[in-house]
């Protein structure tokens, strides 16, 4: 009870108190700028908003880089698809994608258990952007060196891995072949 009364005292002292003339005509004007919760809240906000996005981006760029390991059937898999179309589209190349699909083959054929269905459909996509690859090439008269100096290299990978397992040497023929020098093709 005490400082209840204290208090009543205090403030009926504090009304009775004049304020000056500067306080009167702009004391509010300064102490608006001093306390304006807009301000704050946008400095938090932009802040805020930074963490965010800097949180994101670390975030999907950890999840891109795990998903460069993934395999078909895997849980992160198209999740690289995606970024290899992303890549596709502001590169303009398949080369990307050719590699991917080719170090998934090598590594498909070098597990224990072979997965005949996703080596398929590796293979057949394999083929595929190769076959892209160099259609695009002959649409714009680019060189092709640097391509087929790759699907050189995916070439004697193939014949290596066909040794190493006879067993699925029928399987990878058709990424093998798609590797063969364009000039050793013959039309029929």
């Amino acid at each position: 009870m005490k400082i209840e009364e204290y208090l009543n005292d205090l403030k009926k002292e504090y009304e009775k108190t004049e304020a000056t003339l500067h306080l009167k005509a702009s004391g509010w004007d300064e102490l608006s700028r001093q306390i304006d919760p807009t301000q704050a809240r946008r400095r938090v906000s932009f802040r805020n908003l930074g963490i965010v996005f800097a949180v994101l981006v670390i975030f999907l760029m950890g999840t891109y880089r795990i998903s460069l390991a993934a395999l078909p059937g895997e849980i992160l898999y198209p999740v690289k698809l995606l970024s290899e179309e992303i890549i596709q589209k502001t590169s303009g190349s398949n080369q990307v994608i050719i590699d991917h699909r080719a170090s998934e083959i090598i590594e498909l054929s070098e597990k224990q258990k072979i997965d005949d269905q996703n080596l398929e459909e590796v293979v057949t996509e394999y083929r595929a952007n190769v076959e892209q690859a160099r259609q695009n090439l002959k649409v714009t008269g680019k060189s092709n060196e640097d391509l087929q100096n790759n699907l050189d290299e995916h070439h004697s990978e193939f014949e290596r891995i066909g040794r190493d397992h006879p067993e699925i040497e029928d399987k990878i023929k058709e990424a093998r072949d798609a590797s063969d020098r364009e000039d050793d093709e013959t039309d029929d």
